[in-house]
């Protein structure tokens, strides 16, 4: 049984502005969090594995993960505090930062993309720390030294913190 549906309410009866609400799971409808469980069970194994995009939410405080293949290819498919990621490369949009150094607003324009995978569980302290802040850099770079970051064996991404296996 597939996930693939939606539901929206209205929020405002003035307004009539729709949010959503839930998603369709045959004939369960289900919470944010109740999807986002079923969908971390569909990758709990290492050979299941999907390319996505993920980026720091600023309004929700943790990580969006947008699909970047499937029949959810573009929409954000989960909100979590945890995210694996394989063959991870760092982006960061020139023209998304510029914007945000001339309106001093932050907007989405740097991320992660890799294959998400089910969270090891393996310890992160062997792994370099990289971070990203539009105001002091133009790409992700690595806390110790702030060497450029382009891509990654491995990327953990836990609690507003990257950790990272870098590729030489």
């Amino acid at each position: 049984m597939e996930i693939d549906t939606l539901v929206y309410g209205v929020n405002n009866v003035q307004t009539m502005k729709p949010t959503m609400v839930g998603f369709l799971f045959g004939s369960f409808l289900l919470t944010e969090l109740e999807h986002d469980v079923i969908l971390k069970a569909k990758l709990n194994t290492r050979e299941h594995s999907m390319k996505v995009f993920v980026y720091f939410n600023l309004h929700k405080k943790v990580f969006s993960v947008r699909a970047m293949e499937g029949e959810n290819k573009g929409r954000v498919i989960a909100h979590t505090t945890t995210v694996e990621l394989r063959d991870a490369v760092f982006k960061v949009s020139q023209a998304g930062r510029e914007r945000v150094l001339k309106e001093k607003r932050k907007n989405v324009h740097a991320g992660v993309q890799g294959q998400w995978v089910a969270w090891s569980g393996d310890n992160v302290d062997d792994l370099d720390a990289v971070t990203y802040n539009p105001y002091r850099y133009d790409s992700f770079v690595t806390v110790a030294d702030q060497t450029p970051v382009r891509t990654a064996a491995r990327a953990v991404l836990n609690n507003r913190k990257i950790q990272a296996q870098l590729t030489i």
